[in-house]
């Protein structure tokens, strides 16, 4: 199976400039799930390399509760109990 938009999987890395395969961004959507890392450094560092990299309208996250919101962006929906305390990791299917 292909990727819709092969040329974006193409892009070896998310630190890599990627900006000249994505649409302009206020057409753009961007939805992260970063590793968090030690102090959630990880997800710090992804939140605002694809703010400022990519200015999309629209940034969907799923991180800690104290990740920095990039400046220019508002908080619409916020949920802190849904996944409070649950392990997300899953054991990969056997084929």
């Amino acid at each position: 199976m292909q990727p819709a938009h092969q040329q974006l999987s193409d892009c070896p890395e998310i630190y890599d400039d990627c900006a000249g395969m994505l649409p302009p961004g206020q057409h753009l959507v961007i939805g992260l799930n970063p590793p968090f890392g030690k102090r959630n450094a990880l997800a710090r560092k992804f939140v605002m390399h694809a703010a400022r990299a990519h200015s999309p309208r629209v940034i969907v996250l799923i991180v800690p509760p104290d990740t920095p919101i990039p400046d220019g962006y508002i908080v619409m929906y916020e949920d802190q109990t849904t996944m409070a305390g649950r392990c997300t990791i899953h054991p990969s299917p056997v084929f």
